[in-house]
């Protein structure tokens, strides 16, 4: 892993990719431990980007896992920072999954992409998330006691399709849902590398024991935590997590 760097995102700007990283990086919104780590090499199937609108008020956030390593995922990390620009602006999640589908489709990538896109409008604290087969986000509120997962509920509609990988169904709807939030309630982003680690005997971490675990060192900082999780999965796999690419972000919503 490389050495941990300190970015704040400024307006207008989109901030991430797709290479090994170690970050603290900040908005007007939020503050957040970035880990991402390639099974592979300097560069994996996770993609990770973060994005502040012209007014420095919207942060958005982009998680996603490419099956596969190289071209597709090169490709599929571009179609993502190029749809970030054209709707940096934009509250709503679903529309901008979409647009990524409709052209990982027309571009022919083959390779399987979930993802999941949050933002968040630091004025009235709304929280807006969707996905694309994606593990849920996590949260953890200042007024609750225990971590819990952010779902998307869908329609009741005959014949659609909704929030599948991308790539896959060009008339895939993407749905999302908008909760209210407030300043230091914590998310946790993550690909499945996390919580499909194994240890020796084949069991996986799983999300029931990442939950505990964050749970116990809620008190901590967002990267004194998730270096805490990250030490504690090194520890049940008993070495190293690398059989798949992992990443995590984990977020504290600022005052």
């Amino acid at each position: 892993m490389t050495k941990v760097i300190t970015h704040r995102i400024e307006c207008s700007e989109v901030w991430g990719g797709i290479a090994n990283c170690e970050a603290r990086v900040s908005t007007s919104g939020l503050n957040a431990a970035l880990y991402s780590s390639s099974a592979s090499g300097a560069k994996g199937g996770d993609i990770y980007y973060l994005s502040v609108c012209d007014s420095d008020l919207l942060t958005r956030v982009v998680i996603a896992d490419v099956v596969g390593h190289g071209e597709d995922v090169s490709q599929m990390s571009q179609f993502i920072y190029d749809a970030l620009i054209r709707n940096m602006n934009m509250v709503g999640n679903g529309v901008l999954l979409a647009e990524i589908n409709r052209i990982a489709i027309e571009k022919g990538i083959s390779a399987i992409t979930t993802a999941v896109v949050a933002s968040y409008y630091k004025p009235n604290g709304e929280f807006c998330f969707s996905y694309a087969g994606h593990h849920p986000i996590l949260v953890k509120r200042t007024t609750r006691s225990s971590w819990q997962e952010l779902n998307v509920n869908k329609p009741e509609t005959h014949g659609s399709i909704f929030n599948t990988p991308l790539g896959i169904i060009p008339e895939a709807i993407y749905t999302q849902e908008l909760i209210s939030l407030n300043e230091n309630d914590r998310l946790l982003f993550y690909t499945d590398g996390l919580i499909e680690a194994a240890n020796p005997q084949g069991i996986q971490y799983g999300i029931e024991r990442l939950k505990s675990d964050l749970q116990e060192k809620s008190n901590l900082s967002p990267i004194c935590t998730q270096n805490m999780i990250l030490e504690g999965i090194r520890r049940y796999v008993g070495g190293p997590i690398g059989r798949d690419d992992v990443t995590m972000l984990m977020v504290e919503l600022a005052p």
